[in-house]
This record gives C-alpha cells, structure tokens and sequence, in this order.
C-alpha cells in the first residue's frame, strides 16, 4: 500500500490533557476508508497478514504496550468512514486480547464509553468481525458478543471454533435484523491459505490492563 498516516493521534477521552495514542509504523489506510482491518501485534506473523490486505481496505496494527480498546476508539475518531471493522487478535469464550487489555464479561463496562463511541455518527448499521479463537462458544459467548451488539449498535460476527490455520469461517451472527449477511474478507486468498497458525489465546505474556 502507499497511504500514509501520522505517528500519533490524539487521545480520545481528553485530547487537549493526555499523551496521544502512539501508532505502529506499520499502518496503512485513510480517514476516508469504509473497510479498517486491526490486526494486534501478538498474533503470530501479523506482518504476513498485514500485506495480505485487499486493496481499499486499510490496516493498523495494535502496540502491545497500550490499551487496544482505546487504540481502536482513537482509529475510529481518526476514520469515521469506517464501517466495517476486522478485529484480528488472539481469542478464547468470550474473551479478546487487545494491545495490552483484554475484553471480556468482567471487563466490558470499563470500556463502555469507548464501545459505544466507535460507530455512534453513522446512520447505516457497521458490522463487527471479530477473528478471534472460539470466541462466540457457550452461552457466555452469545451473552458477550450480545452486549457487544448493544454498545456498538453493530452486526456482530464471530465463531465459535478455531480461526487460522485453514479455517476462516465464521458461524455466529448476532445482528438487529434475522437476515444474514455477505461475508467478504478483506484478505487476499493466498495470505489466508499460506496462514499457518490459530488465533487462540495460547500463553500470552500480557500485562492486563
């Protein structure tokens, strides 16, 4: 890709008194793009799967020593175009590992503000995909990707098994409206065929915020 982007941009919760969000050098996309892939910095050969991106979609990967939550609010205000997210990180029921927080039942009302800041400027419903390892399974997955819906206002749209590896599809929609959705991603087929690894939580060597 040959976009640019800046170094940093401003913190969303109080841009004139906080340090900004600092980018990854690795970023490509414009604030006019309605397709944004976050891809996390832990996930195995994020690289490869950052120069597998279709063209006119964007990419921006997630530092690992900031707050992914907030990293992706800071994207969104910086790209209000956006409206259909790809979240790639690692996953397990319920849970996603972003930057150096994680998203989960226990932590969801700590970044409600955030939540449901990312879509709440448009008129046309996003849809949110989230890659993560078996992140829709159980009755504690629906009930977490549900509350995600009602912050977000989103389509929502996990799995309930292994992303990776091969495997890409996803079986879980939770949307306002029963009709499914087209699912395209914005990776090109032989980035998601050469992608030998999963996207399940694993060990990570995270500091949870």
């Amino acid at each position: 890709m040959s976009l640019t982007t800046p170094d940093t941009i401003p913190n969303p919760r109080s841009c004139n008194l906080s340090q900004p969000i600092k980018l990854s050098p690795y970023n490509a996309f414009n604030t006019s793009q309605t397709v944004l892939v976050v891809i996390d910095s832990g996930v195995d050969q994020w690289a490869n799967l950052a120069s597998g991106i279709v063209k006119g979609a964007g990419v921006a990967i997630l530092t690992a020593d900031q707050d992914g939550i907030t990293q992706i609010t800071a994207l969104l205000q910086a790209c209000p175009s956006v409206t259909s997210l790809h979240i790639v990180s690692h996953g397990e029921p319920s849970t996603l590992y972003l930057g150096n927080t994680q998203l989960s039942p226990e932590t969801i009302d700590r970044h409600s503000w955030d939540l449901q800041s990312w879509f709440s400027h448009l008129s046309t419903t996003p849809s949110l995909f989230f890659y993560g390892c078996r992140i829709a399974h159980g009755e504690s997955g629906t009930k977490f990707l549900s509350k995600l819906h009602q912050l977000t206002g989103a389509t929502i749209n996990a799995s309930t098994r292994p992303m990776g590896n091969g495997h890409w599809r996803f079986d879980t929609l939770i949307a306002a409206k029963t009709a499914a959705e087209e699912v395209v991603l914005p990776f090109n087929a032989e980035t998601l065929a050469n992608y030998q690894f999963t996207l399940a939580a694993g060990e990570l060597d995270l500091v949870m915020a």
